[in-house]
């Protein structure tokens, strides 16, 4: 195949996040397109703030010496012709390979501009001691930009966001997608029969999308006349605790298979308020043919008219109207969305077709 023997470099993943879900349909991408297929996962850890201040002191990176030894050695005997950087932290990783394979051809992939995406959770989490860690984050998107053959972005917005702190835009933009999984039969024996309208919130424990919660109990849920039940379904929220009980609310947590959840519902909602690159749970949501009520942040990335898909809007009250005045039958075209946009068949011909025009 066109790209040759392909190493893909990540992050351990331990949860399921979007970016593992993006980083698995990376390697499916690289997998199709490539004679043979490697992979390389480093443990990397940003909260040891008494390391990372060591690190700034002593110029150190994030990738340690033993990992890059190991790197360097797969590509000799593997004779790896291409190596796919999936994370923008790696960029030690990039600079090293350069330096011996001059050849290998580099590309980097940002799932977030993490030096702006680490400052959001500061600022939400207010942990402001994590400040040090930017320094060596920039570091490392510093050094994967100038050391990559090409660069893909999920979005315009990541970027043009990489273009203001480095100084160059992306290659290539290739949004989030998905294998299509759904199955008609499926959710026909599981859809919602009730007159109860089922709301569906996903998405895994941590300071934006516990921010999103608890936004919408306090000022959407409890606002509603219309008899609904809130799902909230994602790794860590089993733990989370309500200012004030409601029945309505369903905290579901970790889930080993989000399938059901997506069939039984009737509208996917992402108040999302921070953030950076795209939310995976929007065209997973489309996928499974689920309209969605969400914020500028939910939809961003998104090249469609989201009144087709549901509804965006910052405010309260309008996702209270929308919500008390919603029908499943006022969206109809939402799998052909997916299928035209953000399943895996169409991401993977832009790939080609890019990869393709540059011989």
């Amino acid at each position: 195949m066109f790209l040759g023997k392909t190493l893909l470099i990540n992050t351990l993943n331990l949860e399921s996040s979007g970016s593992s879900v993006i980083s698995d349909r990376n390697y499916q991408l690289m997998e199709r397109n490539s004679s043979q297929m490697f992979k390389y996962s480093i443990s990397l850890t940003l909260k040891n703030i008494k390391q990372n201040i060591h690190s700034i002191l002593f110029d150190f990176n994030l990738v340690n010496d033993f990992d890059l030894k190991d790197i360097i050695q797969q590509i000799k005997s593997n004779q790896i012709d291409t190596v796919f950087v999936d994370t923008s932290l790696l960029g030690n990783v990039a600079k090293e390979i350069k330096i011996n394979f001059p050849n290998v051809y580099v590309i980097a992939f940002f799932h977030n501009v993490e030096y702006d995406y680490f400052k959001e959770l500061i600022k939400v989490s207010k942990r402001f001691q994590h400040y040090f860690t930017l320094i060596l984050i920039k570091k490392a998107e510093k050094q994967l930009i100038k050391f990559s053959d090409v660069i893909i972005t999920l979005n315009q917005r990541d970027s043009d966001g990489i273009n203001d702190l480095y100084g160059k835009r992306a290659d290539l933009l290739l949004p989030t997608s998905f294998v299509d999984v759904y199955n008609e039969e499926k959710y026909m024996l599981n859809r919602n029969k009730t007159n109860v309208l089922k709301l569906l919130f996903v998405g895994s424990y941590f300071p934006p999308n516990i921010y999103a919660v608890d936004w919408f109990v306090n000022n959407v849920l409890k606002n509603i006349k219309r008899e609904v039940e809130f799902y909230v379904v994602g790794n860590g929220f089993e733990t989370h605790k309500f200012k004030q009980i409601d029945p309505r609310i369903k905290l579901i947590g970790r889930v080993t298979d989000l399938t059901s959840y997506y069939y039984m519902s009737d509208l996917v909602v992402a108040p999302i308020f921070h953030g950076s690159g795209m939310k995976t749970k929007v065209a997973e949501a489309l996928m499974y043919n689920k309209p969605i009520l969400g914020t500028k942040e939910a939809f961003e990335g998104y090249e469609i008219d989201s009144n087709c898909i549901g509804f965006e809007s910052e405010e309260a009250v309008e996702h209270i109207e929308f919500i008390e005045e919603f029908k499943l039958t006022n969206f109809k075209n939402i799998r052909k969305i997916f299928l035209d946009n953000y399943s895996f068949e169409k991401i993977n011909s832009n790939f080609y077709k890019f990869f393709n025009e540059r011989k």
